[in-house]
């Protein structure tokens, strides 16, 4: 006698849910959701859709979310968060990498999402900031929350598979960089 195995199919928005916890890296008193590009073509209005509906029922279980975006505009004008306490525009201190982040930041305020606390990191610096980086910070009003030197030890570390936070602050100038950023705008 041939056994005949059920087909189980769930929905979208249970898949969706499903996928959406597999990818929540819990850590001490925070969650990481990393939300990566879409894979092939098509509209993703309904996928989105139920994405903000996840991490909205996500915000309740949670006293922290971080929601780390692929580079780029797209996610925030899905408008999958619609409010955060703090956002930041992260770029290195090109004209071009200043050009997309002054993008996003009025993209924010276009679409109305509530932030109170908005701040622009430079990543990457090498050497001093120029002064014409500096001047398009100023003349754009962005909130510049501090510089993030270009580190060797955080690259060696990504070749070696092992994660930036696996290095001190005392010995990598990237992460004390970035701990004086986060203490002075998480409060």
């Amino acid at each position: 006698m041939k056994s005949s195995s059920a087909n189980v199919s769930i929905t979208k928005d249970v898949l969706i849910e499903m996928r959406t916890q597999e990818a929540i890296v819990e850590g001490n008193n925070i969650d990481l959701v990393v939300m990566g590009q879409p894979e092939g073509s098509g509209c993703y209005c309904a996928a989105n859709s139920i994405l903000t509906a996840v991490l909205e029922k996500a915000l309740k279980n949670y006293p922290y979310q971080v929601i780390d975006n692929e580079a780029g505009m797209e996610h925030i004008s899905r408008l999958t968060a619609r409010y955060m306490d703090v956002f930041y525009v992260i770029s290195d201190a090109s004209r071009r990498g200043l050009t997309a982040a002054r993008r996003i930041w009025h993209l924010v305020d276009e679409l109305k999402i509530k932030v109170p606390n908005k701040y622009l990191i430079l990543n990457r610096v090498r050497g001093e900031v120029t002064k014409e980086a500096l001047g398009i910070i100023e003349e754009e009003k962005m909130n510049l929350a501090g510089i993030i030197p270009d580190d060797l030890l955080i690259y060696n570390a990504d070749q070696n598979a092992q994660p930036s936070s696996s290095l001190k602050p005392i010995d990598s100038p990237a992460v004390a960089a970035t701990h004086v950023i986060f203490k002075k705008t998480l409060n």
